[in-house]
């Protein structure tokens, strides 16, 4: 029997990508402790590499990667750009705190 007279073993090449796209990046959550709120508040933790771009979240919110860590504060604004780039605007409070050097503390 020659080779050419046996079947071709069937292989199977399907490439899988590895896509994180449409998981949900929220882990969990966990207390944290906020100095402009004089204490902890339960904080929504978000794994990094699941956040796409044009989602937008409000502070407290804490968010994970296997490098770093970012601690957006109450009432700041986290934005993710179409890079993929992590964008924080303080709160209103933060930022007169920062421009005056007076802390607005109640």
């Amino acid at each position: 029997m020659c080779s050419s007279d046996l079947p071709a073993p069937a292989i199977n090449l399907k490439t899988h990508l590895s896509t994180d796209r449409g998981q949900p990046a929220l882990k969990g959550e966990r207390r944290a402790f906020f100095p402009e709120a004089q204490g902890y508040l339960a904080t929504p933790v978000y794994e990094r590499r699941l956040l796409q771009p044009g989602e937008t979240l409000t502070g407290p919110v804490i968010v994970e990667e296997r490098e770093s860590t970012l601690v957006v504060g109450p009432g700041a604004r986290l934005e993710v750009d179409e890079f993929g780039s992590l964008i924080v605007e303080p709160s209103r409070e933060a930022r007169a705190e920062v421009s005056t050097g007076v802390t607005t503390e109640a």
